[in-house]
């Protein structure tokens, strides 16, 4: 899990203080049903800060781990 501070670190779902692929894995795992996030992962799934938890940020996400240009996390579009 995250860390409880107040810091979040976007994409970070399973807390180890980096966005990889196993972060990517987890999200889609939520939005399909399978799983349950806790409030800290929720903050750090909304990777396109709009404040939900969907399948664009799953797609941000990808573009993002998958290092296209001028992806940020956190920054809604």
């Amino acid at each position: 899990k995250p860390n409880d501070s107040d810091t979040v670190i976007y994409g970070d779902l399973n807390g180890d203080e980096k966005t990889d692929l196993t972060d990517l894995t987890t999200l889609s795992l939520y939005l399909i049903g399978d799983i349950k996030l806790s409030d800290s992962q929720l903050k750090a799934a909304d990777v396109n800060g709009d404040g939900e938890v969907v399948i664009s940020d799953l797609a941000h996400f990808k573009q993002y781990i998958s290092k296209e240009p001028n992806v940020v996390l956190g920054v809604q579009k």
